[in-house]
């Protein structure tokens, strides 16, 4: 006789929420209308910035790779929430790298590399 079969059940994980849901809880801070408006801007620059010449792949995409980008605003206007959730739809999205640069100044950069890290 042989060996008799083995059934195995497997629990599955439930879905990790990914980086933009958790980027988007921690804005509590933010009006409603606010963080969907944040929402939709980010999508808008992912969908037609970051992913303007398609999915990542050697078929679609120019040799170069080259992806490059400027964020301008007034003080307080929203363009480290903006980065960041851009960097977390990135991510998303199976983006591997994601360089900052963040001012010539010092503490402008830390407090920036502080933010990203919490």
């Amino acid at each position: 006789m042989g060996t008799p079969l083995q059934e195995t059940v497997y629990d599955l994980p439930q879905a990790q929420p990914g980086w933009w849901d958790r980027y988007s809880e921690c804005l509590d801070y933010m009006s409603e209308t606010g963080r969907n408006a944040l929402d939709c801007d980010t999508s808008y620059i992912v969908e037609h910035g970051i992913f303007g010449s398609g999915e990542p792949n050697p078929k679609d995409w120019p040799v170069s790779r080259l992806r490059t980008g400027l964020v301008m605003g007034s003080v307080q206007s929203g363009k480290t929430a903006s980065m960041f959730g851009v960097i977390a739809k990135c991510i998303d999205r199976q983006v591997d790298i994601v360089i900052v640069l963040a001012g010539t100044r010092r503490s402008l950069w830390h407090q920036t590399y502080d933010r990203l890290s919490e």
